[in-house]
C-alpha cells in the first residue's frame, strides 16, 4: 500500500468498558488523518439463544 492510501485500521467493540478504552485509545494516540476505520461489532450469545443441535451434512 503507498504511504498517500492511508492505513485501514479495525477495531473490535463489545460494549464493554475495555473496547470503548481501546477504542478511545486509538483516537487519541495512533489516529492519522486518512485512515479508513473498520469497526467491527460482536456480542456474545447467551446459552437460550445458541441452537440445541448442529446438523452436518
Amino acid at each position: 500500500m503507498a504511504s498517500s492510501e492511508g492505513r485501514v485500521v479495525c477495531i473490535a467493540v463489545d460494549g464493554s468498558d475495555h473496547s470503548e478504552k481501546a477504542f478511545d485509545w486509538y483516537k487519541e494516540q495512533i489516529y492519522r488523518d486518512g485512515d479508513r476505520l473498520i469497526v467491527v461489532h460482536s456480542h456474545e450469545l447467551h446459552p437460550p439463544a445458541l441452537p440445541r443441535k448442529c446438523i452436518t451434512l
